[in-house]
Formats: C-alpha cells, sequence, structure tokens
C-alpha cells in the first residue's frame, strides 16, 4: 500500500505505460490531511478531480493536493465555484493551484478529443499540442 506522499512501486513508464502519465497525477487530501482522491493537471495552474471527493468541503476552503509522483511538496488549491459540477451532477470540481507546479507536472494528454464552450475556458486549450 502507498503512503500519503510516495509513488507507487511502478507507475508510468517503469510500468511498461506508453505515455508518462504521472507527471499529470495528483492526490487530492481531506480536511484531515489524508488522501481523498485523484485529480490531474488539465492546464497552467489548473487540476480536475471529481466533486464528490469534496464532499463536506467548504467551497472556499483550500484544498491541500500532492504531486506524489514528482516532489511530494503539499500545495493548495482554490476550488473554482463557476465550475463546481455536483456529485447528483457531472461530478466534476475544477481547482486552481496556487503555488507552481513542479517542473516535470503537464498537462494531461486528451488525445484527439476537444471541448466545446467549456465554462472554465478549457475549450481554449489545444490537446494536441500537449507532449508527453
Amino acid at each position: 500500500m502507498t503512503r500519503l506522499g510516495e509513488p507507487p512501486l511502478r507507475a508510468g513508464s517503469a510500468a511498461g505505460w506508453p505515455v508518462e502519465v504521472t507527471r499529470s497525477v495528483v492526490q487530492v487530501l481531506d480536511a484531515a490531511g489524508r488522501p481523498a482522491g485523484t485529480g490531474f493537471v488539465v492546464g497552467p495552474q489548473l487540476l480536475v478531480t471529481c466533486a464528490h471527493i469534496l464532499t463536506g468541503h467548504e467551497r472556499d476552503e483550500p484544498v491541500t493536493v500532492v504531486f506524489a509522483h514528482l516532489d511530494s511538496a503539499t500545495r493548495t488549491a482554490q476550488l473554482d465555484p463557476q465550475c463546481w459540477r455536483g456529485p447528483d451532477g457531472a461530478d466534476v470540481a475544477f481547482l486552481r493551484v496556487e503555488q507552481p507546479l513542479p517542473a516535470p507536472a503537464q498537462p494531461l494528454a486528451w488525445g484527439g478529443s476537444r471541448m466545446l464552450a467549456h465554462p472554465c475556458g478549457l475549450d481554449q486549450l489545444d490537446p494536441g499540442n500537449v507532449e508527453v
């Protein structure tokens, strides 16, 4: 079992994965500092996660995230209330990270998909320009 801030024994290219997704993955911590779920880098200083892992979290409270595969430092993020879609809806939450991301962090490659008129401006990102 992986402890808080420790990467799994094998992940990414070490596990034979075709892309290095570990540069895009964060642990989202609960108010007690325990891992509550996973999030992904989707843009500059922008993460996406499932809204249900933030249940009980006040929307104006900071959320702590950890890049366990990269540097294990905690970072603070703020929930973007305009981009909140509750667990009984789309179950998505966008978080804006306040500190710089670790140098090797990069947005998750989306393949050829593209979003149209996304409320958080993600439709402005070009997934084809992301290298992994």
